[in-house]
């Protein structure tokens, strides 16, 4: 009887042993698929912020690009002001000296026939 309660332990024993390394063997198992899905789910979640900043910087050197091309323009636009604003400048200064050398009389300015124009070049002239 001893003997067979004896042998009754050790297989007891190897059983636990077994159940126990089987329950290790899952258990090491599971962690790795969780490791794995964890792994898998932050790769796109990073997959997923990398592509939206690419999106964004696309988006901001798009927006780039237009604010260069709309200063381009601002400065054409001030350039073309500029040289309107110095022709103005200039036939105004004309219209000035015309009015000094006619003499600032409101009888000169009404009556321009009686002051004659400056004399040009030839060039001016023929026009």
């Amino acid at each position: 009887m001893e003997n067979l309660s004896g042998n009754v332990g050790m297989v007891m024993q190897a059983l636990i042993r077994e159940i126990r390394d089987e329950t290790m063997k899952q258990m090491a198992k599971a962690q790795q698929e969780t490791v794995k899905e964890i792994t898998t789910s932050h790769e796109r979640v990073v997959e997923t912020l990398w592509n939206a900043w690419k999106k964004e910087q696309q988006a901001l050197k798009q927006m780039i690009e237009g604010q260069e091309k709309a200063i381009k323009q601002l400065q054409q636009d001030i350039q073309g002001i500029q040289t309107q604003a110095t022709e103005e400048r200039k036939l105004m200064q004309e219209q000035i000296d015309e009015l000094k050398r006619c003499g600032s009389t409101p009888h000169a300015i009404l009556s321009p026939r009686k002051c004659m124009p400056l004399k040009r070049s030839n060039a001016s002239m023929e026009n």
